[in-house]
């Protein structure tokens, strides 16, 4: 993976967010997959205006992920803390688990991927994702494809 934003990019977007009583103001419910928050992490300006006003949620499944991954240390991890604290958690419960593994069994996503969709899909709202493999589910999940 390539390196984290650079300081001055990353006080900007850390700014940015820490204006904000939360992530949003209110408009659009949207769920973000993993890569999503990282390029938010790494100074993705397009991404940021594009999220600009949505209200942003994150599954559980993406907190683990984030909080795991071995490329940041504890500045960012702090940062990534603070950013998800303003977002909504959604928790993995049995009617998301139920979804999921009908994805796994339909679509063939792995378990993280699937719980995500899933999540969305019990929700009712629209995931937000850089990871092409979603495409695969043909039906019910609302995707917001980034690139």
């Amino acid at each position: 993976m390539a390196s984290a934003i650079s300081s001055d990019s990353f006080r900007e977007v850390r700014m940015r967010w820490r204006s904000k009583r939360r992530c949003v103001v209110s408009a659009t419910r949207i769920l973000l997959d993993t890569n999503i928050a990282i390029y938010l992490f790494r100074g993705h300006e397009k991404l940021v205006r594009e999220l600009d006003y949505n209200d942003l949620s994150i599954s559980s499944i993406t907190r683990v992920e984030l909080l795991a991954w071995k490329e940041i240390d504890d500045v960012q991890k702090l940062w990534m803390e603070n950013f998800m604290e303003r977002c909504e958690l959604i928790r993995v419960n049995k009617g998301i688990e139920d979804i999921g593994i009908g994805i796994i069994r339909e679509y063939g996503l792995g378990i993280a991927d699937a719980l995500v969709a899933a999540t969305a899909m019990f929700e009712g709202i629209a995931l937000m994702t850089a990871d092409k493999d979603f495409k695969r589910i043909d039906r019910g999940l609302k995707l917001l494809f980034y690139s």
